[in-house]
């Protein structure tokens, strides 16, 4: 877990550690808060990584053949005095989310390197990955755009609950038929 105090007036990116958990490395995955986007004064700010016990997706978006999350965090916004603060921002921030395809994922199964990754021998398609949102219920998708540094970048303007790297579902082509109209 990796906690700081920003100030509102001033903004500020809180970024993961090297060495996250028992050897997970993650040097990617911050939060960039812009001046302003606080609800108050000033608030710490943190980010944990999650290896395990994630909410089973039932989201139509998702993939069905990689259901499981590339990687999860958890974030919250506190007060300095440790109440829970509301995370919606008056301003989005920048989140950016590191997975990686071959290591111990959010399912806590493990790989080879050693960093939050897609679990066992699956791939996936980078230009599927979303980040998703849990409201209690169900995974949400919010969006964001893959990176080759293997992020997932996204604006955000709620900054607390649990977010997870989704690969997306292939998505329909609808057609219409069009008939030509008689003259």
């Amino acid at each position: 877990v990796i906690a700081e105090i920003v100030s509102a007036a001033k903004g500020g990116e809180i970024v993961l550690p090297e060495e996250i958990d028992d050897g997970i490395i993650d040097n990617d995955t911050r939060i960039i808060i812009p001046p302003s986007a606080l609800p108050t004064k000033e608030a710490v700010v943190s980010i944990t990584f999650v290896k395990d016990a994630l909410p089973v997706p039932n989201n139509p978006q998702i993939a069905e053949d990689n259901p499981s999350p590339l990687a999860a965090y958890h974030l919250s916004l506190k007060s300095v005095d440790g109440k829970d603060i509301a995370g919606v921002l008056l301003k989005p921030a920048i989140l950016v989310l590191q997975f990686s395809q071959d290591s111990k994922g959010a399912n806590g199964q493990e790989g080879k390197e050693g960093t939050p990754s897609y679990p066992g021998d699956a791939t996936f398609d980078i230009e599927k990955l979303k980040v998703f949102r849990w409201d209690g219920v169900h995974w949400n998708q919010i969006g964001g755009k893959a990176q080759r540094n293997n992020t997932v970048i996204v604006k955000v303007d709620n900054i607390s609950g649990l977010f997870a790297i989704f690969e997306i579902a292939e998505v329909p082509q609808v057609f219409k038929v069009y008939k030509p109209r008689p003259n």
